[in-house]
């Protein structure tokens, strides 16, 4: 369920329709249902509507339904993957690799984890401003754990080659690839098969 604090103002819902949350309030910290209001014909089309998406979702990018996690948006979907991965493996390495054109929010999770003992590389760029992929290559050490690297720039719209890099990393069985394809995922036709982590989002 989606579940918020504040209650919604009839007449956004009126104008909006009905969000998944109506039903819920927030009492004393604990998050509840007010008998009166819960239409059970409603959260059951609601929990529908959820599980048609994500299958659609699922088919889009050749994986499990179980394998994707629901977020408040992009940011925090870029913050538990490179901060989740970085937690998780810290134990093999604390080397982590990025391009310069990532998104904020991604380089503030990189530069919270430096301050706290990883290693963070930017990845250089060519005059076209793609991925030197010969250079990614170099920069890969034996205590590497994380490669991030946008798919669509937000600002410049750049395609980076994510097949490539895919390929390049499927060879290094301690490093997790990451892509941020919140700004390309149902514009630009990419091969996600060698992505271990995606963040999307209805942009």
């Amino acid at each position: 369920y989606f579940i918020m604090i504040t209650t919604i103002d009839n007449e956004v819902v009126n104008d909006f329709g009905l969000p998944y949350s109506k039903s819920l309030t927030k009492e004393e910290g604990k998050f509840i249902y007010k008998e009166e209001d819960v239409d059970t014909e409603e959260i059951e089309m609601n929990l529908t509507l959820i599980d048609e998406a994500t299958n659609n979702i699922s088919k889009t990018l050749n994986v499990l339904p179980e394998e994707i996690i629901y977020t408040s948006g992009a940011t925090e979907s870029n913050n538990l993957a490179i901060r989740g991965v970085a937690e998780r493996y810290k134990n093999r390495g604390k080397h982590i690799i990025v391009s310069s054109l990532e998104h904020t929010s991604i380089i503030a999770s990189c530069t919270y984890l430096q301050e706290n003992g990883f290693d963070i590389d930017l990845i250089p760029i060519n005059n076209d401003g793609l991925i030197n992929i010969d250079e990614l290559k170099k920069m890969i050490r034996k205590d590497t754990i994380l490669v991030s690297v946008c798919a669509v720039d937000s600002e410049i719209g750049l395609t980076q080659p994510i097949e490539s890099i895919g390929k390049l990393l499927k060879d290094y069985e301690n490093i997790i690839f990451h892509t941020d394809a919140s700004q390309a995922i149902g514009k630009v036709k990419i091969d996600y098969s060698n992505c271990d982590l995606i963040t999307i989002a209805p942009h």
